[in-house]
């Protein structure tokens, strides 16, 4: 992004020099052909800046409803700090959102399951989580056959494998 923003001012800055030239040389038909070319440049830079940042955006926006709140840190050092701003505020308005549907959990699979229960590996340290079966202990490197809504959002964000 930088190498194109910093092109785009060289470019803008050109055009500016050429249209003081051109002020005093009204006829010269080239000047003019290469003003239209640096300005169809300038636009043509913006236009791809604008489609990677809209890109960009669309994936913050995917990875707030997959992974909730908080990112896990290597979503979030591939990051600008705008974007981790963007993130955040995001992260804010779509949780006050979910908020007026409490009873339904809007950031489950859109794909209905092929199964209610599945069998998970911990890869990282959980703690306990509370089912309506009881509490289990979800210890790194223990292996569990659980109910696939109690730890969607666990494997979504990488604490569980899904085995098999």
């Amino acid at each position: 992004m930088r190498t194109v923003v910093r092109e785009t001012k060289g470019l803008d800055e050109d055009l500016r020099n050429l249209v003081q030239v051109a002020r005093q040389n009204r006829a010269d038909l080239t000047l003019a052909s290469e003003m239209l070319t640096k300005h169809a440049s300038v636009k043509q830079n913006k236009r791809c800046l604008h489609a990677y940042l809209n890109d960009r955006a669309e994936r913050i926006r995917n990875l707030c409803w997959e992974l909730g709140a908080v990112p896990p840190q290597e979503v979030k050092e591939n990051m600008s700090r705008a974007e981790q701003e963007f993130y955040r505020g995001y992260s804010k308005v779509l949780t006050t959102y979910k908020s007026h549907y409490l009873d339904l959990d809007l950031t489950a699979a859109s794909v209905p399951p092929k199964e209610l229960f599945v069998e998970v590996r911990v890869l990282k340290d959980c703690g306990e989580l509370q089912t309506e079966y009881g509490v289990i202990n979800l210890q790194k490197n223990s292996q569990h056959f659980l109910r696939r809504t109690d730890v969607e959002h666990l494997i979504k964000q990488g604490y569980l494998q899904h085995v098999g």
